[in-house]
């Protein structure tokens, strides 16, 4: 619903003769991909721990432990660790599921890869609006 000039946190668009909806996250959405975001780091930092003697996979293991801490809603750890294709293709995946629940990470991915800029575009006015901004694109508002 716009209200005074603001633009509704939701967006449509259309994938292969489909509409399919977008709306703003909810918390669970928001936890879900804080917790995909501390998994990755977490693996990635298992994947480097191979090879390297004891004295330094602790080390780079309490470092990995001590950036996963830090991914939290308003950080700086956390706005790196979600600003990559990954994980803007996995809130998309959680946001497009809502409306959706037939449709799978594999085919949210095919979806935002089809068109991706005017996906990113509306994703990411979804995002600005349930986050507190007021974007001025009237056309996410569909």
């Amino acid at each position: 619903m716009n209200v005074s000039g603001h633009v509704a946190a939701n967006a449509t668009f259309s994938f292969k003769g489909k509409e399919y909806t977008l709306t703003a996250p909810t918390i669970r959405e928001v936890v879900e991909l804080v917790r995909r975001l501390k998994d990755q780091e977490l693996e990635r930092a298992k994947g480097l721990l191979q090879g390297l003697p004891e004295k330094l996979q602790e080390l780079t293991w309490n470092r990995a432990l001590e950036r996963v801490s830090k991914i939290e809603i308003g950080t700086d750890e956390f706005a790196q660790a979600s600003n990559t294709l990954e994980a803007v293709a996995y809130m998309f995946y959680l946001l497009v599921r809502k409306h959706h629940s037939e449709v799978t990470y594999e085919q949210a991915l095919d979806m935002i890869s089809d068109d991706f800029a005017a996906v990113a575009d509306k994703l990411n006015s979804i995002l600005a609006v349930s986050f507190g901004a007021n974007p001025t694109n009237a056309e996410v508002a569909s």
